[in-house]
Order: C-alpha cells, then structure tokens, then sequence
C-alpha cells in the first residue's frame, strides 16, 4: 500500500514533467517520454525499497541459518543486532544489492510502461479511438491482463537474480 503513496504520482507527473522540460524534439516522442520515466522510477523506487528488502532478507535468511555453526548463536533476530552486525558500516549493509534490484526495476517499468504504452496505441488505432476519449473499460481490461502475463514472463529471471544475490 505505501508503493501507491509514490507510484502514482510517479507514472501520473514524470511524463508530464518530461514532455515540460524535455526539447521539442523528443516531446512528441511518447515511447521515448514512457522509458525516462521508467528508469526515473525505477531509480526512486530501488531507493525507497532497498533497506525493505535488505531487512527482509536478513531475517528470512537469520531464520535459516540461525542454527549453522559460525552465526550468531543464541542472539535474538532483531533490528538491533542486524545494526550492530553491520560491521560494513549500516549504510553499505541496508543497500547491498541496490545494483541487482535496480536493473529488476528498470526492466520491470520498461516492460510494463511500455507495454501499456504500445497496447493501448495498438487499441485506439485498431478501434479507431481518438487520443482525447478514454478508451473503453472491455479493453483496458484487455490491456491489463496482457500486459500483466508479459511483464511477469519478462521480470521472473531478474527476479531470481535479485532473491538470489
């Protein structure tokens, strides 16, 4: 629930802040205007996530590993001790494996801005619907649930990367 707080927003003003800012060239350039913006979330969102993930990790993996000799022993698993064990420095510990999850991102909203993008262009000129009216909600939903299957058969390797690392 707190990733639609930033999504939105996100997939709703970067497009409109890029066609804004951007030089006239590249304006017009929808598929071009949809990827910036990709990489632009991609990049906030694996900021905002990564510290989630690397706690989450933690404790999934502490859980598995707490009786294997050479791990913490007895200690409980607690955000303290996952502080303290940061002999990194906690910085470098919360994003280690930023890398990994920002190329899952960036492929993950390219393929689904894009994707939506060409989908829905492929709709309105196959139904001849002008830009200015909404597409109807029989093919939007269309839309989704494609666009949804392939962004899922492209995304599940780096997502195994990602758990994986």
């Amino acid at each position: 629930m707190i990733k639609n707080f930033y999504r939105y927003p996100l997939m709703i003003g970067l497009p409109n802040y890029f066609e804004e800012h951007f030089p006239a060239r590249y304006r017009d350039d929808k598929a071009f205007i949809k990827f910036c913006s990709s990489i632009s979330i991609a990049a906030i969102e694996s900021i905002i996530l990564c510290p989630f993930e690397r706690l989450k990790t933690y404790f999934m993996t502490a859980r598995a590993l707490k009786g294997e000799a050479g791990f913490h022993g007895d200690q409980p698993l607690t955000l303290r001790n996952f502080l303290q064990s940061s002999d990194s420095g906690l910085m470098r510990s919360l994003f280690r494996g930023i890398g990994s999850l920002f190329l899952r991102q960036c492929i993950a909203w390219v393929c689904f801005l894009q994707a939506d993008f060409r989908m829905k262009r492929a709709i309105r000129r196959m139904y001849d619907i002008p830009e200015e009216e909404s597409i109807p909600t029989r093919y939007l939903i269309v839309v989704s649930f494609t666009g949804a299957i392939f962004s899922t058969i492209v995304i599940m390797p780096f997502d195994s990367l990602k758990t994986n690392q």
